[in-house]
This record gives structure tokens, C-alpha cells and sequence, in this order.
């Protein structure tokens, strides 16, 4: 038998973040890269959200987010080039 005992992390990590203040009629939000169109962030949202994105994304402006609106009240919006905030993550 194999035993793996897991440690902690104990080093900081640097990540990206995105801070929303959203409308509170938003409800879904939708975060990807244009360049590939991988999601990073994809769900239901409160009118203040972090989203945590890879460290890259401080130093580029790759970003896009889309918000949706689904009671049909308003059309979804939504804004392109956004450069994450290079943040330290402490374990």
C-alpha cells in the first residue's frame, strides 16, 4: 500500500483578480479570454464579485466579461480588454 501525505501549501501564490460592481439585475456573468475563448468564470453573481484568473492576466488585457440579465428586462452588456490586478494569495 501507498501512502501520500499532502503538505500544505506554504508559499504565497500571485494571481489575477477582477473586481465587478455589478447592477443588481445582473445575474449571470460570463468571463473568457478573446483570444481563445477559454472561460475563467461562468455563473450566478451578487452585486459584488472577485473573480480569481491565472497571473497572466495582470500583464495582459485579454479579457472579456459579458453580464446577463435573465428576467428579460434588459439586453446583456458587456466590455472588452480588461487587465486582471496582480494580487498575493497567502496560504
Amino acid at each position: 500500500m501507498i501512502k501520500i501525505k499532502l503538505l500544505p501549501n506554504t508559499m504565497p501564490s500571485t494571481v489575477g483578480r477582477l473586481q465587478f460592481d455589478l447592477d443588481p439585475a445582473a445575474e449571470r456573468l460570463l468571463v473568457f479570454d478573446r483570444n481563445d475563448g477559454q472561460f475563467y468564470f461562468f455563473g450566478k453573481v451578487s452585486p459584488t464579485l472577485s473573480v480569481i484568473v491565472p497571473q497572466t492576466f495582470a500583464t495582459s488585457n485579454r479579457l472579456c466579461a459579458i453580464l446577463f440579465d435573465d428576467g428579460n428586462t434588459y439586453d446583456l452588456t458587456g466590455t472588452d480588454k480588461i487587465q486582471a490586478e496582480l494580487v498575493t494569495i497567502a496560504p
